[in-house]
């Protein structure tokens, strides 16, 4: 990784970035300066090209909290709030775009699937409510859902490559080819 030209394309926009959070000038520079410390000590983190972007800004959010944490400077609770849920919603962009794949996924489900997935995952119908709505036992329901849901994680993993937390929560993704139109129709992902 080229320090040089991340400095070179980062640097104006990481200021402005931190400026709007930080109304002191002189210590939107020192965040800055300590954003670039953290990057050149940390490069060989990043292994990915791709995700280089999210995680500058990662670094950067974070170096703005820790600001407000560590000095003698009172943040309102709100405005921390916020700082953190906008990192929370950054890290849930991504997954977010994985919303169409997963619709147009459910959508290639053979129907035995697909009515019950639709109601289940994407409308959020119990599943015990579905058994009695469609008039079918509750195991079989069930066991209809998990073999739904692997043959949709199935899709998934044939189309993106994906990285979880360690309780299975989706942190990020790559997508294998440039869209997934070869395992979805007319849905580009």
């Amino acid at each position: 990784m080229d320090f040089r030209r991340i400095y070179d394309e980062f640097n104006k926009h990481l200021l402005s970035y931190i400026s709007k959070r930080v109304n002191n000038q002189e210590d939107a520079r020192d965040i800055l300066q300590e954003v670039f410390l953290k990057i050149m000590k940390n490069a060989d983190v990043i292994r990915n090209e791709e995700r280089i972007k999210n995680w500058i800004f990662r670094i950067t959010r974070n170096s703005i909290i820790d600001y407000y944490r560590s000095s003698q400077k009172k943040l309102h609770a709100l405005n921390e709030e916020e700082l953190l849920r906008e990192v929370h919603n950054d890290e849930e962009e991504s997954v977010m775009e994985l919303d169409c794949c997963i619709e147009g996924f459910v959508l290639k489900l053979p129907q035995k699937y697909r009515q019950i997935i639709t109601l289940s995952e994407l409308e959020g119908k119990s599943q015990k409510e579905l058994a009695q709505t469609l008039n079918v036992p509750y195991s079989s329901l069930r066991t209809t859902v998990q073999r739904g849901r692997k043959r949709i994680k199935k899709m998934l993993l044939d189309c993106c490559r994906i990285e979880w937390d360690s309780r299975g929560k989706i942190l990020d993704y790559h997508r294998k080819k440039k869209n997934c139109t070869d395992h979805v129709n007319n849905v580009n992902c």
